[in-house]
């Protein structure tokens, strides 16, 4: 048990010079990890589930839809956790916020992502920008969201926004973020690590 947990931890772990980096990185591909799981038991269960009810293979449009775009969720989380592994900084972990962005953007109809029950996912970004990259990183994934917004509100004219409860979640989240991260700071292991 104690050899797979340390294949587990190596499998998670990335080499860096910078503690705080190591860190960042680590958790996006816990991430990453978690997505990967998700698309292969969804792929499997819809597989199942369209293999019984269609036996003639013609799926309708809505699960074709849903099955390609769970695939497109475990390649690209697939592709970004290798990516992570090879390559230095907080690319990855930019691209990642990037797609979880366009993905939630596409995920429910405009009326209900501008001021329905999906408003809330938008600070989803916000919250793991500011554990996975920079501090500054958050205000660009705030503009981002605000930016999709707007653009889905002018280009459906009647939805009515009600940004509160994003601009309210958005408030909370950036400081739980500095507060994640100022906490790891004072870890002594860490500063210890960081002294050698």
């Amino acid at each position: 048990m104690n050899a797979i947990s340390r294949r587990v931890r190596a499998w998670l772990d990335v080499p860096s010079e910078d503690p705080d980096n190591a860190r960042r990185r680590k958790l996006l591909n816990i991430i990453l990890v978690g997505f990967i799981i998700l698309g292969l038991v969804l792929i499997i269960t819809l597989l199942i589930y369209l293999r019984i009810t269609y036996k003639n293979n013609e799926w309708p449009a809505d699960e074709k839809l849903l099955f390609w775009s769970t695939a497109g969720l475990l390649i690209i989380s697939t592709l970004l956790f290798i990516a992570n592994r090879y390559i230095r900084g907080w690319s990855p972990s930019a691209a990642f916020i990037f797609l979880l962005i366009i993905g939630i953007s596409v995920s429910d109809q405009p009326e209900q992502l501008v001021s329905g029950r999906s408003l809330l996912l938008f600070t989803i970004p916000i919250f793991l920008a500011s554990v996975l990259m920079p501090a500054w990183a958050a205000f660009i994934a705030a503009f981002l969201d605000i930016a999709i917004l707007s653009f889905l509100e002018i280009q459906h004219g009647r939805v009515t926004s009600n940004f509160s409860p994003f601009l309210s979640c958005s408030a909370i989240y950036r400081p739980a973020g500095l507060a994640f991260r100022a906490r790891r700071r004072n870890n002594p292991a860490r500063s210890t690590q960081a002294q050698h």
